[in-house]
């Protein structure tokens, strides 16, 4: 069980926290920001608030998405749209929360 932020545990919350959205409703992108700031979401997921999100986690978005990719676990076309995105740090298109 993930610490996401201050009484923020696990990924159901953590999607209700960051994008107002239920676990299931969650976007290709939005799945990989939340794999992408562990082992510490406090600090990472913090970043993303702040609008400052770092290369390293970017990469890191970006990196479990190739994987996803190779193991046909989503779609080439899905990947083609998404990755695009993630490079220039847009997450997700949900307001982001407030600290």
């Amino acid at each position: 069980l993930a610490h996401f932020a201050k009484d923020i545990y696990g990924v159901r919350a953590a999607a209700e926290y960051y994008f107002k959205k239920n676990m299931s409703q969650l976007t290709l992108r939005e799945s990989l920001f939340l794999a992408a700031i562990l082992p510490n979401p406090i600090i990472f997921g913090g970043q993303y608030i702040d609008g400052k999100l770092s290369s390293s986690r970017l990469n890191k978005m970006i990196n479990v998405g190739n994987a996803l990719k190779a193991t046909n676990r989503i779609s080439a076309e899905e990947w083609e749209q998404t990755m695009p995105l993630i490079r220039e740090g847009k997450i997700s298109d949900s307001p982001k929360p407030s600290r």
